[in-house]
């Protein structure tokens, strides 16, 4: 997060593996794209990274987050947890499929990483030159996926958006990464076909994130890739404002997709 005191999967319960739907090719260099290299999804992935994309995501600074507590949500297969905890940072990391075994997250995890990486090979022009690559980020999925079943109670809770399992201020701040916005419809600047997070379920996850967040809420990215922004931003950050909140957009150290170099910030109104 921004420097103050604050100092990826995402999906319900799905089956393994991406299904690709049958949508009509598109122009690729000298031949037509198939679906499964179209920089779109059928579902949303499971798909994790480590603390220091979480810190130049987000902004983080650690020093001012010890002694805080965090809820990342989707946490898919994120490091962020584990790697938080040894940097003496409280996490909570929740996700739908935290319901599934070790050994299906695992399975989970390899499938998605692979499709991931056939659709960057796919589409390098929506990429920054030194974005992370997944083979680096499937290091990171390790961690978790180790942290897992070791983990201690608590650490890692099954829970879906919009109705999360928490009590209300239950943590300092909440960050939610590479679920809403990124995984909306195509036209409303997402990347995922026929997409079921419309509008109302971000305005509803949102809310839900600053009931429990005591602080703040934090939120990137802010579109799929090819887009040029998103449909759904303003209308969000009206409401936010209309509940008293102060939403801003923040430019953040991430490059991954290109256009993607923003988060969203959202402090609660003072109670």
């Amino acid at each position: 997060m921004e420097h103050s005191n604050c100092g990826d999967a995402e999906a319900p319960n799905v089956p393994p593996g991406v299904k690709y739907g049958g949508s009509k090719p598109q122009v690729f260099g000298n031949r037509a794209m198939r679906p499964e290299e179209k920089f779109e999804f059928a579902r949303v992935v499971f798909f994790g990274r480590g603390l220091g994309e979480y810190v130049d995501m987000f902004n983080l600074d650690l020093n001012g987050l010890k002694g805080q507590r965090v809820l990342d949500c989707a946490g898919g297969p994120a490091a962020f947890a584990k790697e938080a905890a040894q940097a003496g940072i409280e996490v909570v990391a929740c996700d739908p499929m935290y319901a599934e075994t070790a050994d299906k997250l695992r399975h989970v995890v390899d499938s998605d990483a692979a499709a991931v990486t056939v659709k960057q090979q796919a589409n390098p022009q929506t990429l920054h030159t030194n974005y992370v690559s997944t083979s680096e980020r499937r290091k990171s999925m390790e961690i978790f996926l180790q942290d897992f079943a070791a983990a201690p109670r608590g650490r890692y809770v099954s829970g879906r958006l919009p109705t999360l399992p928490f009590d209300d201020n239950s943590f300092d701040f909440a960050l939610s990464a590479n679920l809403l916005f990124i995984y909306s419809d195509i036209a409303s600047g997402g990347m995922l076909e026929s997409s079921p997070l419309d509008l109302e379920f971000h305005l509803r996850s949102t809310t839900e994130l600053l009931r429990i967040a005591r602080k703040e809420l934090r939120l990137y990215p802010l579109q799929g890739a090819n887009a040029k922004g998103h449909a759904y931003l303003a209308p969000l950050m009206d409401e936010c404002t209309a509940q008293g909140h102060l939403a801003s957009v923040v430019p953040v150290r991430q490059r991954d997709l290109v256009g993607a170099e923003s988060m969203l910030r959202i402090v609660k109104r003072a109670l």
